[in-house]
């Protein structure tokens, strides 16, 4: 499939939003190793092991470094600032949007480029949420948010028994998604799909949601390797050859920002 055939499905059809680090990373976000390697400088660690578990040893099982370790990765985030394309993104009408990031972005962009809707992250589980607002675009945030600290509801999910401890929080989450989200389809931009984070992530979502009542479009620049595709495949998903600049461009050229308006304004 081609982008700009997905683009021509995005047209009839309600859509959705789950977007990583790639979507941040063009307007000055870091990208998960970008962290670790951040985080391995400051506190002068050298373990190889994935973002969690390095966290889950810098911070330790008493939280002794947790406050550090919130600061540094708060003050890296500080330098996200959107560009024309992230503008762009959050102004096609999804339904909603799932994130992994823990940055400001969707606060910076406040709302869509025509002001007819206002993008709301959702960090803290306890968040309103009204399904009947069309006005708003809501954001879940599954790993909390740079804003928050340890202990308030929405901070940033650092660890590998944070990860675990707060199931429950995505749980919530992926109850209220689908309450918006019940049909159509996810796009997934700004994911390599190389580490198992996502897939994990889905994995949960799909048992909360007893299945997925959407098929999913992963945008990669590259061809994922046979095994990616397996897991790609195990979820529903699809991949589609191309970037976020490249995914923009198509949106653009069918005017999707404002014929989706009109589409989940009558859905």
């Amino acid at each position: 499939m081609s982008l700009d055939e997905l683009a021509a499905i995005m047209v009839t059809s309600p859509i959705s939003l789950f977007y990583g680090a790639g979507v941040s990373f063009d307007c000055g976000g870091p990208t998960w190793d970008e962290l670790s390697a951040l985080i391995q400088r400051h506190f002068s660690v050298q373990i190889k092991n994935d973002f969690f578990s390095l966290m889950q040893e810098v911070i330790g099982w008493n939280d002794t470094n947790r406050a550090e370790a919130e600061d540094l990765i708060r003050k890296r985030l500080a330098a996200t600032s959107p560009k024309g394309d992230q503008k762009y993104l959050f102004s096609i009408p999804w339904k909603a949007i799932l994130t992994t990031n823990y940055d400001h972005l969707p606060d910076i962009i406040g709302a869509t480029l025509d002001g007819s809707r206002q993008v709301i992250p959702i960090a803290d589980p306890e968040g309103e949420v009204n399904q009947l607002r069309d006005d708003h675009l809501y954001c879940f945030k599954l790993l909390g948010d740079c804003q928050y600290s340890y202990s308030q509801g929405g901070w940033m999910v650092l660890s590998a028994s944070d990860l675990f401890s707060e199931s429950e929080r995505r749980t919530n989450f992926f109850k209220r998604f689908r309450t918006l989200a019940i049909s159509g389809h996810i796009i997934y931009i700004g994911y390599s799909f190389k580490d198992d984070l996502v897939f994990l992530l889905l994995s949960h979502m799909k048992k909360v949601l007893q299945g997925f009542p959407w098929k999913g479009f992963a945008i990669i620049p590259d061809e994922p390797d046979s095994e990616t595709k397996k897991k790609l495949e195990s979820v529903g998903i699809t991949w589609v050859k191309g970037t976020l600049e490249d995914f923009v461009k198509s949106a653009k050229f069918l005017g999707i920002r404002q014929k989706v308006v009109r589409l989940t304004s009558a859905a």
